[in-house]
């Protein structure tokens, strides 16, 4: 009741001149504490928006930016330009690398480029044994003059950079610690890393994947003003880009639903309908991104087809001892075939 504040006490005043003082208060960590056990982020992003004393202060990460050393950010750019540059010069010692096409994508897009249709580049006949979005995406850039391996490579550099961002950003909005382990783990994933120099769907999915829960996870809170239905229609757009890529994402999307719809129905979250109304526009736009498609399919083969033909032809390949024997081991020399047991 004195003018002069107690020690270890925010005012208004003091939140007002700097809002991120106020995030020393028991309250506001108790508050943390209890988000960060529900799959529900609204309540932590009213928390953000109004504070402990119900002042303005950013939220979506912008309230950790301050937290951010120009040393850590220098150090990110160092990782960064230290993993672009670690394979722009692998790319260049195995050039050919870039044109080894396992998987008939490049075929794709240049069958796709000169026919027009996405049709096998063996058969000529209208496919849906691979997904559509990584041969579309060689063919635009081969569209606008670059060659074969080009087109990969700058697809590879532009998704690794994409990574790069959105793991950043991710980090530092859900938890603001840990953005440079996680970044630099991005960058020398060996698994990203050897993919980044292939015509391979891992690479460009990957970054498909981080952009649509980027996007995501800042529909959880938005600021005041923002318009949130575009952000989560948005993020289902971007899901399903990411299914075009690699039918598997469908599973990480469906996972992301049922979480939303356990908060609403079982822990009963306080902000059912902003959460309801969220899930449902990511899954409808999510579904809208796919139907070009599935229309496609039906119309070519009279089926309904949403992701691929390719079916369980990889679970299939996993779980073959044969192909383990024969492939991945090498043993292919040791069985012998007799002429006649084949007539």
């Amino acid at each position: 009741n004195t003018s002069r504040p107690r020690p270890g006490r925010r005012t208004a005043d003091c939140c007002s001149r700097n809002p991120l003082k106020c995030l020393h208060s028991v309250e506001v960590w108790s508050w943390i504490l209890l988000s960060r056990r529900s799959p529900d982020l609204s309540s932590l992003g009213s928390l953000f928006r109004h504070g402990t004393h119900r002042m303005a202060v950013p939220v979506s990460g912008e309230h950790s930016a301050d937290r951010r050393s120009p040393r850590e950010v220098l150090l990110c750019c160092i990782v960064v330009v230290a993993g672009l540059a670690a394979r722009i010069v692998v790319a260049v010692r195995n050039a050919g690398d870039l044109r080894l096409d396992a998987d008939g994508y490049l075929a794709h897009a240049a069958e796709l480029l000169k026919t027009g249709t996405y049709s096998g580049p063996y058969s000529h006949l209208p496919t849906a044994f691979r997904p559509p979005g990584y041969p579309l995406l060689l063919a635009a850039f081969e569209f606008v003059g670059c060659t074969d391996w080009a087109s990969v490579l700058l697809i590879n550099l532009l998704a690794i950079l994409a990574i790069a961002y959105c793991v950043w950003t991710v980090f530092d909005a859900v938890s603001g610690r840990f953005r440079l382990i996680a970044v630099a783990t991005a960058m020398f994933d060996p698994l990203l890393f050897r993919y980044s120099l292939l015509p391979m769907t891992e690479v460009p999915c990957a970054a498909a994947l981080m952009l649509a829960v980027f996007v995501y996870i800042r529909c959880c809170p938005v600021p005041e003003g923002c318009n949130k239905t575009l952000r989560c229609a948005i993020a289902g757009l971007l899901f399903s880009a990411a299914t075009l890529i690699r039918p598997a994402v469908a599973v990480c999307v469906l996972l992301i639903l049922l979480a939303e719809l356990y908060a609403v129905l079982v822990k009963r979250t306080s902000d059912r309908r902003t959460v309801m109304r969220r899930t449902i526009t990511v899954g409808a736009m999510f579904v809208v991104g796919l139907c070009p498609w599935i229309v496609r399919n039906y119309l070519q083969f009279q089926k309904i087809i949403p992701a691929t033909t390719h079916g369980g032809y990889t679970l299939a390949l996993g779980n073959n001892p044969d192909f383990y024997r024969d492939v991945i081991n090498g043993n292919d020399d040791v069985i012998e075939i007799d002429s006649k047991e084949i007539k």
